[in-house]
Order: structure tokens, then sequence, then C-alpha cells
């Protein structure tokens, strides 16, 4: 299956005497061209301007989602969980990689995840990889193309075998975990949602983000599915009951910057994608 992005053009007015927007899907999809080639081309040209190209201040987002389908002999297609609508959808799944810093954003590549099962899964017999094991592959890529000094995640992707592969290139992250996570304590292994709602009002701390107002509670932690030790920031949003779990391999930092590196994972747009 061919999938690309729309990266040079909005729209298919975009094209010398074009007719209808099915010009567009036949070149992306029947045109005969490498779509990496075109892909690092396209980051290679970005590098070569002051505002587009990649600082030290900007970080790489790892991410995936599923672009919804209708039909099941769509080319790739296969019966995926949403989390978003807690059911299981008939599309697309893909993983990504965002390059973010204060002033622009913009994709770095993906990798196409299909399930084990279904017609699509048979035809490639062999070829299956996990969510883990294709950000492994973009973090490599994106570490290759030195874009930005670490990565931002959300909960699925903060493992063992992740946060190992970024920590050996030197590099940051900052990621989002589940409630449900054990870590040690002196009363032995709790979940990290057991070990918050135990700690007293006075051990958080009032905190602004941006526009927000937050309490928040920092603290080097070990975690039962983690090599290493952690930053841990549990925080409550103003006038919400339930905290948010984050943590950091950069056992340094403070609450404030743990959140404000997190936030700019905020900040990608969606990806568009045409198959």
């Amino acid at each position: 299956m061919k999938t690309c992005f729309l990266i040079c053009c909005r729209s298919t007015s975009a094209f010398v005497d074009k007719h209808d927007q099915s010009a567009m899907n036949r070149f992306l999809t029947e045109g005969e061209w490498d779509e990496k080639e075109l892909n690092d081309k396209r980051f290679e040209y970005l590098q070569a301007f002051e505002q587009t190209k990649c600082k030290k201040s900007g970080i790489v987002a790892l991410d995936d989602t599923i672009v919804h389908k209708t039909g099941e002999s769509i080319e790739g297609v296969s019966w995926l969980f949403d989390h978003c609508e807690g059911k299981t959808v008939l599309g697309h799944s893909i993983v990504t990689s965002h390059y973010v810093d204060k002033s622009v954003n913009y994709p770095i590549d993906y990798r196409f995840y299909f399930s084990e099962k279904g017609g699509y899964a048979t035809e490639h017999k062999g070829e299956f990889k996990t969510k883990i094991q294709l950000a492994l592959e973009l973090i490599e890529d994106a570490v290759r193309k030195n874009a930005g000094e670490g990565f931002v995640m959300d909960s699925w992707f903060v493992c063992e075998d992740i946060a190992s592969a970024i920590g050996s290139h030197n590099k940051f992250f900052v990621g989002r975990i589940k409630s449900d996570r054990l870590v040690h304590t002196r009363q032995g292994l709790i979940s990290v949602e057991e070990f918050a709602k135990a700690l007293p009002q006075e051990a958080f701390r009032e905190l602004a983000l941006n526009s927000l107002k937050c309490k928040v509670f920092t603290k080097v932690m070990k975690f039962k599915s983690l090599s290493k030790r952690v930053r841990v920031v549990i925080s409550y949003l103003e006038g919400v009951e339930e905290p948010v779990f984050t943590v950091t391999n950069q056992l340094g930092w403070d609450s404030k910057k743990t959140l404000d590196t997190y936030s700019m994972r905020s900040r990608t747009s969606a990806w568009k994608t045409v198959s």
C-alpha cells in the first residue's frame, strides 16, 4: 500500500492544468516515485531555512492515529480498537513522528500499522510489527535527522524499550502514564494512583501553566515497568478531581519544566494522508 503525506500542496489548485481532485490521487498512488526519498527531500528542504530548521529547543512528538474507513475492500484496512471512541473501528492505523518548537511544527515520518489478523495481514505475512517496534524505527530516524533534543509521548509509548532507546542517544523524554502503573514505595509496590491519594494536601504546591492553574507534587521514583528511575509529576488541574501523571528521565527537572515540555505535544497538527 502506498500512503503518503500531503506535504507539497494544500489542494489540487496547486497543479498546472488540473481537471479534478482525482488527478492528485492518481499522481500520489500510481506515480512511479519513491515516497521515502520524497519525504527525506522534503525534510532536507525544511532544514535550509532558519524559520523551519530543527532547533535544540525543539522536540519530537511520537503518536499514533486511526484514519477511519468505510469499506473492507480498501487496501490495508483492518479492524482496530479506537481508544477515543471506546470501540473497534475499520481504518488505517499510523504511527507518527512530528517535529515541534515554539514557532513551527511539521511531520517527520510515519509507519503504517496493521492488525495481526485480517486479509492485509495474511497477504503480508512476516511483515507485522508492533506499534512499539514502529516507534523505535521513528526514534532512530529522528535521531539520524537531528530533529530536536528529546521526545514527548502518551502513555502507550512509555515503556522500557522506548525509554532505553531514547536514553542510549542521550535524549530526554516526557510522557504521560496511566494511573495503574506500579511504583516502588516503602509500603511495597502500589499503583501511582494509590500513592497520589495517600499524599497530604500540604505536599502539593500551586503552579501556573499558561492560563491554567494546578497543584503539583514531584518526586524521583522507580517504576516496576522501567529499569531506571524517573521523575514523576502528579498534577491536579483546577476544578478536575482526577490527577494527571507525567514522567521524565530528566531527574533534575522541576514540575514546570516537565509539564511545559509535555504541553508542546498539543501543538502538533493533524497528519493528512491519502490512501
